[in-house]
């Protein structure tokens, strides 16, 4: 991935060491930003921002992540905090835990709980292994 010479974003300095990374992913699709100026990049993410990237890098890698509203519904119904995901990371969520990308030891989707560093080592292991790429 190739970052680019310049940041896409105001809270983003090119002098940055990540700058050339947050460009990268946000070329490839994969992340976006809080808002169209600003990418916030020392702030948390959410356990539903984290499905969504994880199921945007794995569509880069050539895989379908798309699932049908009723696969969406079907799988997310199984939680008691489903309504806690957001509508524009239903399908994304929904793909994860059928995938078991998302671990959810305690029976929670926990939508807007933010991961730790510990748990996005633990999806990113889970989508390579998903996309066979180790």
């Amino acid at each position: 991935l190739s970052g680019g010479n310049q940041s896409t974003f105001d809270d983003v300095e090119y002098s940055d060491w990540f700058c050339p990374y947050v460009n990268a992913v946000y070329g490839k699709g994969i992340v976006s930003g809080v808002s169209a100026t600003s990418f916030n990049p020392h702030g948390t993410i959410t356990r539903q921002e984290a499905a969504n990237m994880v199921a945007n890098a794995i569509k880069l890698c050539g895989t379908d992540t798309y699932i049908s509203e009723g696969r969406v519904e079907g799988v997310l119904s199984a939680y008691a905090d489903k309504d806690t995901v957001s509508n524009w990371a239903k399908n994304n969520v929904a793909y994860c835990i059928a995938c078991n990308i998302l671990d959810l030891p305690d029976g929670k989707i926990d939508a807007t709980k933010e991961v730790t560093r510990s748990e996005i080592a633990q999806i990113v292991y889970d989508m390579l292994i998903l996309t066979k790429l180790i």
